[in-house]
C-alpha cells in the first residue's frame, strides 16, 4: 500500500512535461512520502528486513525522481528559501512588533462587527 501511495504523483508526469510545471503534483506529498521512505529504508537497514527496504527503496528512487522535478519545474524551494530567508531577518523585537501590530487589528475589526469587549490580553 505504501509504494502506490509513493507512486501516486507519478500519475501527473505527463502533464508536468507538457505544461513545464509541477501545479499539478502535490508537492508536499511527493516530499513527505519521500522524507519516509528513507526513513523506513533506514529502519530496515537496522532490522536488516528485507520485507521494509524492498519497497522503501522504490519509494527512495521515485522520490528522487519527484524532488527533481519538483526542483526543475517548480518554485515551491525558491520559495521556502525566501521564507526561511525572510524569517531569519526580522529580529525579536520585529516580530514582537508585528504581533501587538496584528491584535490591534484584530481588536478594532471585532470592534467594527460590534462584538462586545472583554478583557483582551497583548503581548507587552
Amino acid at each position: 500500500m505504501s509504494v502506490v501511495v509513493t507512486i501516486s504523483p507519478l500519475s501527473t508526469v505527463e502533464t508536468i512535461f507538457r505544461e513545464q510545471s509541477v501545479a499539478s503534483m502535490p508537492v508536499e506529498l511527493s516530499l513527505v512520502g519521500f522524507a519516509g521512505s528513507f526513513l523506513w529504508f533506514t529502519c530496515g537497514i537496522m532490522l536488516h528486513d528485507w520485507w521494509i527496504l524492498a519497497p522503501n527503496a522504490i519509494g527512495i528512487l521515485i522520490g528522487c525522481f519527484t524532488t527533481y522535478l519538483i526542483w526543475k519545474f517548480g518554485t515551491f524551494f525558491e520559495d521556502l528559501g525566501k521564507q526561511v530567508s525572510r524569517a531569519l531577518t526580522f529580529g525579536p523585537q520585529d516580530s514582537l512588533a508585528q504581533a501587538k501590530k496584528r491584535q490591534l487589528q484584530q481588536l478594532s475589526r471585532l470592534q467594527q462587527l460590534g462584538v462586545p469587549s472583554r478583557k483582551h490580553k497583548f503581548i507587552v
